[in-house]
């Protein structure tokens, strides 16, 4: 259910001078506006493929509609609000704004993480450490099999670093604030997929700076672009001494 979600915002904070900003804002955007369609359709999915109890199932039935006036209300509708409010803003006022997104979009990402680890504190206290572990391994495996395919992705299209890391971003990152809010509506009672999302969203800022750092994807064949990253280079040279 975490990547039914829509891509997290906060991706545009990892991405960096050097990435492709405004393609991996317009994905952002799209996957919000799609969001009360897609995570409604995964729910739907899920309460009719996976084997589980009959009263279950109508729970996650049920969840499907309070997913989507949830994410209509809290997500869809903000995001086309702000795209309105972007047009109307005269242009000096938004130029005397736009200096400060960055600052305040770092802090309402710092709040979100503080506040979603929160949530976590309840569920440890109660599972066995082996539980735990294995939501965490569950959570942390998922993201990383996320990015995974992102870079994988950017690399067999041969993408430049830039748009290779928006992919990689695109693929990996996701609302986790709202994710957790969906899982408790789908699943109460059911803590372990609340840390499974928890620990995804621990894992995709890990994620989300290697793959940034590490430009996300050096295409296939292109020697000479590898050589000029200075990791890529330590790497290279290090094959030819062994």
């Amino acid at each position: 259910m975490t990547r039914a979600v829509a891509v997290a915002a906060a991706a545009t904070v990892w991405i960096g001078r050097d990435g492709e900003v405004t393609a991996l804002l317009a994905v952002v955007l799209l996957s919000a506006l799609l969001s009360p369609l897609t995570m409604p359709t995964t729910l739907g999915l899920l309460g009719h493929v996976l084997p589980s109890p009959g009263h279950t199932r109508a729970l996650v039935d049920g969840a499907a509609g309070q997913a989507r006036a949830l994410l209509t209300g809290a997500v869809a509708l903000p995001c086309a609000l702000g795209l309105l409010a972007r047009r109307c803003v005269p242009a000096a006022v938004s130029g005397s704004l736009l200096p400060w997104a960055p600052l305040v979009a770092i802090a309402a990402m710092l709040a979100l993480t503080y506040v979603n680890a929160t949530a976590a504190v309840p569920v440890l206290r109660r599972e066995p450490w082996t539980v735990a572990a294995l939501c965490a391994a569950v959570g942390w495996g998922v993201c990383r099999l996320a990015f995974l395919v992102g870079s994988l992705t950017a690399r067999l299209l041969r993408l430049p670093p830039g748009a290779g890391a928006t992919v990689t971003l695109a693929c990996g990152m996701s609302n986790v604030s709202v994710s957790t809010v969906v899982v408790v509506q789908a699943l109460p009672g059911q803590p372990h997929a609340l840390l499974v999302a928890l620990v995804y969203g621990l894992a995709q800022k890990v994620s989300a700076r290697r793959a940034v750092a590490k430009g996300a994807a050096v295409p296939f064949g292109d020697p000479a672009r590898a050589a000029s990253r200075p990791e890529s280079a330590v790497r290279t040279l290090s094959r030819q001494k062994r």
